[in-house]
């Protein structure tokens, strides 16, 4: 994608650094996109808003190389630069740029040290109606082949099982905040048919009858389902969804999150009514069905990237309790974390394991491959799969995680990084 940025900037390529990019010039008012800054006499002087994808590989570098092509080609009668970043139509920030371009027509690029030429700001949307801005075509599609794998630990017949599949992944950008979200899986090879172990749950099986999934559902559907996203206000925001949510249950739900600026505590609502899947993992279901939904309170701490949660509401199989869990994230995108939950559920009636826990982790391949990738490596690690303290897997918590690098914290913590050079 490409676009450009600010004025008299013609055709200035931003794929390899920046995602999707608009640009806005604000015109004589400073009303206009709330971006310009008075000039001596009450005279707004231009500024250009730019809108940054943070799907693309890390987002504080593909803020860096906006601001880089900003030095490189704005006109001087360009001061201010505003960058948002976002993900599908939801800012999680905003940075504004002070350019220092006097009469001896110094910048950031003599003065690389000078982070006070960055401020970080309350997440704003866009210009409604931008003097210039990059005219994408709707429906917009992205669509990868993977070469992937699952596997299956700590059974006590077999401490380790596994698959090679090619995973298909097919999305689009429908217009005005609705996205189509598609995964397919494709067996290659695994060794699933050595499982010999049936559930024992006295719960509603809704994660103890995986040898089912895996063995019948060993090509089949992940995921294929429609969601809208906006945002409220700047610190409220919203994403809906429905149809195959993950490869056990299908349904239609909604995730609403409140990020008061610049707090590092948010809190999140999410409620979801499914139906869990036929093992084959095509279009049908099961007779069993539920309303699961969780109150959740995040806390961004000031410790190393630590981040915890808590998630308080009812599970898959109808029981009640809370999960409890923290994170560490690296700068260069490495994610670290485990997680526990109880419910009112017995040990005794759980099963092994007494309660649901485990460990992720996150491996981006940006930082791995030449280039700039969203993908990345991600799993859960848990000693055993039972029914209790089951969730719905990527659902309920996405709108805090997914913008979690873009924090007025974490922004504040790195601006020698956004600096361009």
């Amino acid at each position: 994608e490409s676009g450009a940025v600010g004025p008299d900037v013609r055709g200035s390529d931003v794929a390899a650094g920046a995602g999707g990019v608009r640009a806005a010039r604000a015109g004589a008012k400073a009303s206009v996109g709330g971006t310009g800054a008075a000039k001596p006499g009450g005279v707004a002087q231009p500024a250009a808003v730019v809108s940054v994808s943070s799907r693309t590989g890390q987002g504080l570098d593909a803020l860096r190389r906006v601001l880089t092509l900003g030095e490189l080609h704005l006109p001087r009668s360009v001061r201010t630069v505003h960058v948002i970043l976002q993900t599908d139509g939801i800012a999680h920030s905003h940075v504004r740029y002070q350019r220092r371009v006097g009469a001896a027509g110094a910048s950031a690029f003599e003065r690389p040290d000078e982070t006070a030429l960055l401020t970080v700001l309350p997440p704003r949307a866009m210009p409604a109606r931008p003097d210039f801005a990059t005219a994408y075509r709707k429906p917009m599609f992205n669509f990868g082949v993977n070469i992937g794998q699952r596997m299956m630990v700590m059974d006590p017949d077999d401490p380790l099982r596994y698959q090679f599949l090619a995973r298909i992944n097919l999305g689009a950008d429908l217009g005005h905040d609705w996205y189509l979200r598609s995964s397919v899986a494709l067996n290659l090879y695994n060794d699933w048919d050595t499982i010999s172990r049936t559930s024992d749950s006295v719960l509603p099986r809704v994660r103890s009858e995986v040898r089912e999934y895996l063995q019948q559902g060993e090509t089949g559907i992940d995921a294929l389902y429609l969601e809208k996203r906006g945002m409220v206000a700047s610190d409220v925001v919203y994403r809906a969804y429905g149809g195959i949510l993950e490869e056990m249950f299908s349904g239609v739900g909604a995730e609403v999150l409140y990020r008061p600026f610049p707090s590092r505590f948010a809190f999140g609502l999410n409620l979801n009514y499914v139906w869990q899947r036929d093992f084959d993992k095509r279009f049908t279901v099961q007779d069993y069905q539920v309303l699961t939904g969780h109150g959740s309170v995040y806390w961004a701490s000031p410790f190393a990237n630590y981040d915890a949660a808590v998630h308080v509401g009812r599970y898959l199989a109808r029981d009640v309790g809370a999960t409890f869990e923290v994170r560490r994230t690296f700068e260069n995108g490495w994610m670290v974390g485990g997680f526990f939950t109880l419910t009112d559920v017995p040990f005794e009636e759980f099963g092994e394991g007494s309660f649901d826990k485990g460990l992720f982790f996150r491996v981006p391949f940006n930082s791995l491959l030449p280039g700039n990738t969203r993908g990345a490596y991600q799993t859960i690690i848990r000693t055993i799969q039972r029914d209790g303290g089951a969730r719905l897997e990527g659902t309920g918590d996405t709108l805090w995680w997914e913008g979690r690098g873009h924090r007025a914290d974490a922004l504040t913590a790195t601006k020698a990084r956004m600096l361009p050079r």
